[in-house]
């Protein structure tokens, strides 16, 4: 996430799912009632941070904010349609995920999705720490990078 002008831009990741509506060209982007629609789940970005795209073919997702990509993605399309307007947002957030591990009441794996977590909400949404556990001792494990709160 990269925080701009006060606010946090979520950047698209490999795993992620998107809904992809271009409503001038149904026949490209069929709505999700259609029980044909091969698309219906959203359009994956794969590991290399790439969308698989009628027309066009794979086109670079990752690392961009959704009004980056739904540029991009409106650029590439004027090539084939005359009035491409693309309506672009995540469906699934499951390229950015954290652990919680320790003395808390649910460890496990959590998601982050269009806001940022901060360290005690990460421990929140484990459920809070056990009778056991020391809030005041904390250590973050990022990347590799080890930082102890005391």
């Amino acid at each position: 996430m990269v925080k701009t002008s006060g606010r946090v831009d979520y950047r698209i990741s490999e795993g992620d799912i998107l809904s992809i509506v271009l409503t001038g060209y149904p026949d490209i982007t069929p709505t999700t009632d259609s029980s044909n629609n091969p698309f219906i789940s959203g359009f994956p970005v794969d590991q290399q941070g790439f969308v698989q795209f009628p027309l066009i073919g794979r086109i670079k997702a990752s690392g961009m904010s959704v009004p980056q990509f739904t540029a991009t993605l409106q650029r590439q399309l004027q090539r084939y349609l005359k009035y491409p307007d693309p309506q672009v947002k995540i469906v699934n957030y499951r390229g950015s995920n954290f652990f919680v591990d320790g003395e808390v009441r649910q460890s496990g794996e959590f998601t982050i999705a269009d806001v940022p977590v901060s360290l005690y909400s990460a421990i929140s949404m484990a459920g809070g720490t056990t009778e056991e556990g020391d809030s005041n001792n904390i250590v973050l494990n990022r990347k590799g990078n080890i930082v102890n709160s005391t």
